[in-house]
């Protein structure tokens, strides 16, 4: 039922991200933005020790929303499951690169305060099903030095 009504019942706090392959961890809720309104990104720079980097095939090619450019595609390091996402250029941000996350091939743990000790997990196919709200990122609001600059 909260699927359905599409409710946001849990905290940024109370959810975690796993990988939808084996299990391994990929972030905390409290980790990710919204960039132009629809880029879930991840902003903590230990994510880049858990991945796989490639070269994405579009590589620095533009997409028809402005001048975001795709880097390169990034997976799960331990079972190499599927793509969890891709890096991007986001020009309007000091060319800050950020680990873009696709929601399909992660599976999301929330925590109930209520019962304190038990979760629930499970997948979800678009950002717009997930029971937390991401914040949108704010490139006055964050220290650059702390975030991710490069993937290197």
């Amino acid at each position: 039922r909260l699927r359905k009504l599409n409710q946001k019942v849990y905290t940024p706090e109370q959810v975690t991200l796993y990988c939808r392959g084996c299990g391994a961890f990929v972030c905390k809720g409290q980790d990710l933005r919204v960039i132009e309104n629809s880029h879930h990104a991840v902003l903590d720079r230990s994510i880049w020790k858990r991945v796989v980097v490639k070269i994405h095939e579009a590589k620095g090619k533009e997409l028809p929303k402005g001048a975001l450019k795709m880097e390169k595609r990034i997976s799960c390091k331990k079972c190499r499951y599927q793509s969890w996402g891709i890096s991007c250029i986001f020009p309007n941000s000091c060319d800050l690169e950020l680990p873009v996350l696709k929601c399909k091939y992660l599976i999301f743990e929330y925590y109930n305060p209520l019962i304190g000790i038990g979760t629930t997990s499970m997948p979800h196919s678009k950002w717009t099903q997930a029971l937390f709200e991401v914040e949108d990122y704010d490139s006055t609001k964050y220290n650059l030095g702390k975030y991710i600059l490069s993937s290197e």
